[in-house]
């Protein structure tokens, strides 16, 4: 069975079939959100949910912020007038802290991608 020409056709064709779906489906950030609340983790929405309701107060959280590239001095320099302060960053990932109300407006920033809640770590 392993001798026939057909078996080793239909194998070939499956093969580049599957190619094919991971050439085509798998680009990484092909379709990034759009700006605004789809590039903010459900966390801070959650959180941002309640400040708009009054049901907490404004207040500093610690974020992690990831951007298209590593950060221009124009693109750190517009994040510091949004009320971000930078701890630290590593490539395109900056460690913040940033009050809750000016998320959305940091979201709206043309280089940032996505915003999520900073989680504290421990070692075990």
């Amino acid at each position: 069975m392993l001798h026939r020409k057909g078996f080793w056709k239909s194998v070939f064709f499956f093969f580049l079939f599957f190619y094919g779906c991971a050439a085509f489906g798998g680009k990484e950030n092909s379709h990034l959100p759009e700006k605004g609340p789809a590039r903010i983790d459900p966390a801070i929405m959650a959180d941002l949910e309640g400040l708009k309701s009054g049901r907490i107060p404004d207040r500093e959280i610690d974020v992690l912020i990831r951007t298209e590239r590593g950060l221009t001095e124009g693109e750190r320099t517009a994040l510091e007038r949004n009320g971000v302060v930078i701890n630290s960053s590593i490539g395109n990932v900056l460690s913040a802290r940033v009050r809750l109300g000016s998320i959305e407006d940091i979201s709206r920033l043309e280089f940032v991608t996505y915003i999520e809640k900073a989680r504290k770590q421990r070692l075990r």
